[in-house]
């Protein structure tokens, strides 16, 4: 319920007036109304890749505010058995049920590539296949929208090194 109705009675000074004496005051009634507002969307799962990729998180459940993967070099889709540039997909959570689109900023943005995925996934891959002697991580910052609020979100990248 988002209208709430109260009454209030004043007294006027009389000490007899209430319950007994209800005429001898002023009610006022008053509506309150809460109104809805968009809810920003928030980083709410994952799927890695690899088993042998990890994951960390700072902040609570509902406030992410940064994420942490490591993910294995010239890492095998085990789908296709191909080598993937995938690293990991994250998925938000709309509170209000909206589609949430995914995008990457900041100085390593052009090293790294963004789909949506679904409604609610961003999967990011890494637009040269991820290698550890070329490159050990990549920062940036992710961004999940909802096309009226957004949340942002601090994303590492550290590149394990797998000796051959």
């Amino acid at each position: 319920n988002n209208v709430y109705r109260l009454s209030v009675g004043l007294s006027m000074g009389d000490p007899r007036c209430g319950y007994h004496y209800p005429y001898c005051g002023q009610a006022f009634d008053f509506s309150v109304t809460v109104n809805n507002v968009n809810d920003a969307p928030y980083l709410n799962g994952y799927s890695r890749v690899s088993s042998s990729d990890t994951i960390a998180f700072e902040g609570t459940a509902s406030n992410i505010t940064a994420v942490t993967v490591g993910s294995v070099e010239n890492k095998i889709d085990p789908g296709s058995g191909l080598l993937t540039k995938e690293i990991v997909t994250l998925y938000a959570k709309d509170d209000d049920g909206d589609a949430v689109a995914c995008s990457v900023s900041g100085a390593d943005a052009p090293l790294l590539v963004t789909q949506t995925y679904g409604s609610s996934g961003c999967k990011i891959y890494t637009s040269s296949y991820a290698d550890y002697e070329t490159r050990s991580s990549y920062s940036a910052v992710l961004k999940f929208s909802d096309g009226t609020s957004n949340k942002e979100i601090y994303l590492t990248i550290n590149v394990i090194d797998v000796d051959d």
